[in-house]
């Protein structure tokens, strides 16, 4: 029995060929260089880029396996996907990106934008999957932003079967599980 959409590998495996989406990969991997919170952002002009209050959540990245500009800030812009859930990145976590439409469809139809999706968990730890890149690092402590503080002792819950769990970066977590033994 075939699926009525075809899979995201399939997808995938057409672009490689050259086939639709024009060579366009779909998505991409970032490593995030500052994440608009507040009015106070680490980079000039970002919340006004960011579009403003709108924008709270949009991150500036650089897309991974691309030599950065030390000299130069990225204005490249990503917002976040899903607006009824909230996970945000800290610096340095890497991000999946895509690109999709864009609140200037009226204007342009073919008008995009960058959203991203969530970090990709390199350490598979819920507190953070920070990943610096080395051609930058200078060693010493790696920037997680301006409040963000790592912790060692912070561990995620141990599954049961069937459980679906949500889990914070510091220990907080809701499990929706069954009670049998």
């Amino acid at each position: 029995m075939s699926s009525l959409y075809p899979s995201l590998q399939q997808s995938i495996s057409n672009i490689s060929k050259g086939k639709g989406n024009k060579g366009q990969s779909l998505f991409f991997f970032a490593r995030v260089n500052d994440i608009l919170l507040s009015v106070n952002t680490n980079t000039k002009d970002f919340f006004k880029d960011g579009g403003g209050w709108a924008g709270l959540g949009s991150i500036k990245f650089t897309p991974t396996g691309t030599t950065p500009d030390t000299g130069k800030p990225t204005k490249l812009i990503a917002k976040p996907l899903f607006n009824n859930i909230s996970k945000y990145p800290i610096l340095n976590e890497l991000v999946l990106i895509l690109s999709a439409p864009s609140y200037g469809l009226n204007e342009d139809p073919q008008a995009k934008t960058f959203y991203y999706l969530t970090t990709v968990g390199i350490w598979n730890s819920v507190h953070h999957n920070a990943f610096p890149d080395i051609s930058t690092y200078k060693g010493g402590n790696l920037d997680f932003g301006n409040t963000f503080i790592e912790k060692e002792n912070i561990h995620s819950l141990l599954p049961e079967e069937g459980d679906v769990i949500l889990e914070g970066r510091w220990g907080n977590s809701i499990r929706f599980s069954s009670t049998t033994k």
